[in-house]
């Protein structure tokens, strides 16, 4: 539905934890996807509500879970907000919008 709009790259983080608790780089793969940077953005409607630093929206088949961690531009995102839109009625994901969080950077 909205794959002609995905024209930016962002880099999804893969990570493990070390003994401190912080996050380590392992690898990254890059995903399409429409990113729109919001200084603390708070929307209400449709019975949303974000919170966010940032948006981000992935097609259907991206695979996307809450606190994955993405960098766009050399600065480090973490997924706080996840909705899979679908039309009414229907059971279909038609694309995936996300709330980001700014996160420091993943050593």
């Amino acid at each position: 539905m909205i794959n002609h709009f995905l024209i930016d790259t962002i880099s999804k983080v893969a990570f493990s934890r070390n003994k401190f608790g912080d996050y380590v780089y392992i690898s990254d793969s890059d995903i399409n996807c429409r990113f729109r940077e919001i200084n603390d953005l708070t929307q209400t409607n449709n019975r949303e509500e974000f919170n966010c630093d940032a948006m981000v929206w992935f097609s259907a088949d991206e695979t996307v879970n809450l606190g994955d961690l993405f960098i766009y531009e050399g600065v480090g995102y973490k997924v706080d907000q996840m909705v899979k839109a679908r039309r009414g009625g229907s059971t279909k994901v038609e694309y995936i919008k996300c709330g980001l969080l700014r996160h420091r950077q993943v050593s």
